[in-house]
């Protein structure tokens, strides 16, 4: 009698603290019908840019060289900071990037030397990877870079979804045509197409494993594939991410590139 007491008594505490979890978070309003390109556009970047993020992420490189996994974590701030330590696989360990506005540095601690890439090198594959440099490092607004339009609504995956296509406003941009497949229910892209000015597809980009973060909803699971090239795709699952946090201006300094460090 007592065993079964006992047992009731932990139904009990593990029901309450499941529940606990559901509502410890106040519902978000249920999102309204937008007309308005720009409207959406802006709630987009409300929810995908940031301030300040910290994260822990994971990237796999699957291509017909097989399946590889690196492991970093990343501190970024405003629009073009950012600062990536990778730590797994050991040939990558100690390996960094910096990017700050334009130009990015790299750190290898094989050779302990101290690359530069700027300007057009900086859309080049990432550790073998189908993002870019810039892909990895870069929080711009659209609303600040493109114009849109809305076209036809589509479906994915179950998913009604608002179509906006998009283009440059300033010449130079990386992608001068972009595509979105958006969320009605999220109000956050689930598949983007990036193409050239040509009009020839570069990039597909898919967005999974969409949660919440306090006030936004945001994905942690990103799979890129470069069309230029064949039989190649990258996820980057990100297993931990932090908003609005305090980083100090150390991590962006050039002069800890060469120091261990841990913030």
């Amino acid at each position: 009698m007592k065993s079964k007491i006992t047992a009731i008594l932990l139904l009990l505490v593990c029901s309450a603290a499941v529940a606990g979890e559901g509502t410890s978070q106040t519902p978000l309003p249920e999102p309204k019908e937008l007309t308005s390109v720009e409207e959406l556009i802006r709630e987009i970047d409300r929810q995908m840019t940031f301030e300040t993020r910290r994260l822990h992420a994971r990237m796999v490189i699957i291509d017909e060289d097989g399946r590889r996994e690196k492991w970093f974590r990343v501190f970024a701030r405003g629009a073009d900071d950012a600062l990536i330590q990778f730590y797994k696989p050991a040939r990558d360990k100690g390996t960094k990037m910096l990017r700050l506005g334009k130009q990015l540095w790299i750190y290898l601690p094989r050779t302990e030397k101290v690359i530069k890439i700027a300007g057009h090198l900086l859309r080049q594959s990432l550790m073998g990877s189908d993002f870019s440099y810039e892909d990895m490092t870069e929080n711009r607004e659209l609303l600040d870079d493109y114009d849109g339009q809305l076209l036809k609504p589509k479906t994915i995956d179950g998913e009604e979804c608002y179509v906006v296509e998009l283009q440059e406003r300033k010449r130079g941009m990386s992608y001068p045509k972009r595509k979105l497949w958006i969320s009605k229910r999220h109000l956050l892209p689930l598949r983007e197409e990036r193409y050239a000015k040509s009009g020839r597809l570069l990039k597909v980009v898919e967005f999974k494993k969409i949660e919440r973060f306090e006030n936004r909803w945001y994905p942690t699971l990103f799979v890129m594939r470069d069309a230029l090239r064949r039989d190649s795709h990258t996820e980057m699952w990100f297993d931990k991410i932090e908003f609005k946090i305090e980083l100090p201006n150390k991590v962006f300094d050039r002069r800890n590139l060469r120091r261990e460090s841990r913030f």
